[in-house]
């Protein structure tokens, strides 16, 4: 048996990641960011920076930390946002 997501082409906070396909899942993270308040963002490098030191952690699975839930694309953006294990 074969579930599929209610509404394919939207995906929600509720979806699993598995429903929704790396375009959307981009698509969601570049949302996120765009509205995001300028104030609150990051700089690029300080955003790549902040990337980098969770591609090397343990604690990434599948663009989420284990260690608090965060999907790290989202937290690593907000300047007010910081890794649990303290590396940023």
């Amino acid at each position: 048996m074969t579930l599929k997501p209610k509404v394919p082409n939207k995906p929600c906070m509720r979806c699993l990641i598995r429903d929704i396909s790396d375009e959307q899942a981009a698509r969601i993270i570049e949302e996120y960011k765009k509205s995001t308040p300028t104030e609150e963002a990051v700089s690029d490098e300080v955003y790549e920076e902040r990337l980098s030191v969770c591609r090397d952690c343990k604690w990434l699975n599948m663009g989420v930390c284990v260690k608090c839930g965060a999907y790290v694309e989202a937290r690593a953006y907000r300047s007010g946002k910081h890794c649990p294990l303290e590396l940023f």
